[in-house]
């Protein structure tokens, strides 16, 4: 289950994404936050994940604190009025405690891009070098991260123009076979200063029981809240910064078993144009 609770990480870090709806619209004073991203532009967007897990099993808590740190770097092959195309490639992976797991195939493999100019992906043509050696299928919830991660960098645009004090919000799934992961997202623009918009961030995050027949004698239940901030630089729709801080509480059956859950998470995300 550890491993399977560090790629969770990865996408409970960035379940933000997809189908954005504006609210309390304004046009004074308004700022049109968009992807504007110039060709041949090169950025890294270094995300860090300090998680501690608590379960619960009869009676007696058991923690364990895992700390992830990943490096993404892309640069921009392609920007016209509707779409953004951008190579990419994990330059830095690195999970302690260090276990063995499929997150080290990430590593130096470039994948393909293509944006909507709301950030919403269009395609992604990565790799299929993963093995499926568990009772879950790794590659599956390599593929979901991936498709996470991306959206939590890019995705946050509200589409139209807005000034301090206006809201949208967005919402997200993404299915793990065994488990369907579940995200609505609210993000309120707070002020604008020296070209970079904050935003307030709050999301609420919920689990389903999947369709995997491989996994049916395992139930996984869980529910929270993150909530933070982001700067966006209001030019090229960047984010510059991202913190964040998740709660989330669950449970998890085997067999009828139930092991309570809790995890407790410090993320944070900065993007740096290199040239």
């Amino acid at each position: 289950m550890f491993r399977y609770t560090c790629i969770l990480v990865l996408l409970f870090t960035s379940l933000c994404s997809c189908d954005g709806s504006g609210q309390n619209g304004g046009s004074g004073g308004a700022i049109d936050l968009k992807m504007n991203l110039q060709k041949g532009a090169v950025y890294r967007y270094t995300i860090k994940n300090h998680q501690v897990n608590t379960h619960e099993l009869k009676g007696r808590n058991l923690s364990n604190e895992l700390n992830i740190e990943t490096d993404l770097e892309y640069s921009v092959t392609g920007a016209d009025a509707t779409h953004t195309s951008l190579s990419a490639s994990y330059e830095k992976i690195s999970v302690e405690p260090s276990y063995t797991s499929q997150l080290s195939t990430m590593l130096h493999k470039p994948f393909h891009i293509t944006l909507d100019d709301k950030g919403r992906i269009m395609a992604i043509e990565s790799y299929k070098q993963f093995s499926a050696d568990s009772v879950v299928d790794e590659t599956q919830l390599l593929d979901s991260a991936l498709h996470s991660m991306i959206q939590q960098a890019f995705n946050i645009y509200p589409g139209r123009p807005v000034k301090p004090g206006d809201s949208w919000t967005n919402g997200y799934t993404v299915s793990l076979g065994f488990m369907d992961l579940s995200s609505r997202n609210t993000y309120r623009l707070t002020s604008v200063k020296d070209g970079i918009a904050h935003i307030e961030t709050t999301s609420r995050i919920s689990s389903k029981q999947g369709i995997n027949d491989v996994m049916r004698r395992m139930k996984i239940e869980l529910e929270g809240v993150q909530t933070g901030g982001l700067d966006v630089d209001v030019a090229t729709g960047l984010v510059m910064g991202n913190v964040q801080n998740l709660q989330v509480t669950g449970s998890n059956y085997v067999n009828g078993e139930q092991v309570a859950m809790h995890i407790d998470a410090e993320i944070s995300v900065i993007g740096n144009k290199l040239k």
